[in-house]
């Protein structure tokens, strides 16, 4: 039989798994309505899963990590704004064709 910490993490898992799956989803839907529509449900699972999080951190059911500092979380941030920045010039440069590579041979 589960107890209500095992029912809590279970719960808080598959909020999880929804956020995730209707992102997917959301990010590979070429029709706008419906692209909406799935952002839409996901930003409620989001919700739903800060919700469930903030009772189950309540209730005894879930002990989340201590908060990062500040010094960590601009790391991060600077990391992937640099990474973003290098994919972004990187995927706009022009495209070389190997071909003339080849030709030699």
């Amino acid at each position: 039989m589960l107890n209500d910490q095992q029912i809590a993490v279970g719960c808080l898992m598959s909020a999880k798994t929804d956020v995730v799956a209707l992102t997917q989803a959301a990010l590979e839907c070429s029709n706008q309505n419906l692209r909406q529509t799935l952002l839409q449900m996901r930003n409620q699972a989001e919700q739903d899963q800060q919700e469930i999080y903030h009772i189950s951190e309540r209730t005894g059911g879930y002990l989340a990590s201590a908060p990062a500092d500040h010094q960590l979380i601009n790391r991060v941030s600077n990391f992937y704004q640099q990474m973003g920045n290098q994919v972004f010039h990187q995927v706009n440069q022009p495209f070389e064709q190997p071909v003339a590579h080849y030709a030699r041979y």
